[in-house]
């Protein structure tokens, strides 16, 4: 069967592209731009499989229950949770294949990168909630963006010949690069005096329960063969 909220949206985009300049010199690139809306909060499973199929999630207007059976929360409200889950993926490849002016040496470089994107917020005003006075602070929320980059530069020299119809030789001499970078900040509040701007005003979370983590790595490394 299928749940609500229980969906995502993903958007790719891809240009491969090889061409031969002239006699000695070919380029070429293979690129991809993926966009990825995961947005929303689906049905708690657990809550919904432990109730009665004939509990009612529904008042008498039509509108959610915010309480059900034994005063659980109604797992529906789930669905009504602010989240925003959004991602991004540019990752491309460029080469050159140079034919140097000796017979069988060619050089080839390479550069590849790859970065990534993710902001994730969400604000559940049902966290703490009290129906009989909802003035009471209640409601969580959080925002975490995190970015990470990283690239390959390797220049490849090789060498193919035949010598008098019997001797061959085949090398190849491989001289790289790869960097790595990663950085995330993320940023929790809970029990919020005011929560119309929901996890756009943190600040109106209880100072005590508020919670800032932040971090960055970074990588790098030669290679040789």
């Amino acid at each position: 069967g299928f749940m609500a909220n229980d969906e995502y949206k993903k958007y790719n985009y891809r240009i491969n592209l090889n061409t031969k300049i002239n006699s000695w010199l070919k380029v070429g690139m293979e690129t991809f731009l993926t966009s990825s809306d995961y947005s929303g909060v689906s049905v708690n499973n657990n809550k919904a499989f432990n109730m009665h199929p004939w509990s009612p999630l529904y008042d008498e207007n039509g509108e959610l229950l915010t309480l059900v059976q034994k005063g659980d929360l109604n797992p529906l409200l789930q669905v009504g949770i602010d989240d925003s889950d959004k991602r991004m993926n540019l990752f491309g490849t460029f080469h050159a294949d140079i034919k140097l002016p000796i017979k069988g040496l060619n050089y080839r470089v390479n550069f590849s990168q790859n970065y990534r994107t993710k902001n994730h917020n969400q604000y559940d005003k049902y966290y703490m909630y009290n129906e009989e006075n909802p003035g009471v602070p209640h409601g969580t929320g959080f925002k975490k963006s995190s970015i990470n980059y990283s690239y390959t530069f390797d220049n490849i020299l090789t060498y193919k010949n035949t010598f008098n119809d019997v001797h061959s030789i085949n090398a190849t001499f491989v001289y790289g690069v790869e960097k790595r970078e990663i950085s995330s900040t993320d940023a929790i509040a809970s029990l919020f005096q005011d929560d119309i701007l929901g996890y756009n005003s943190l600040e109106q979370g209880d100072p005590t329960l508020r919670e800032v983590y932040s971090k960055a790595e970074q990588e790098q490394s030669l290679y040789t063969m």
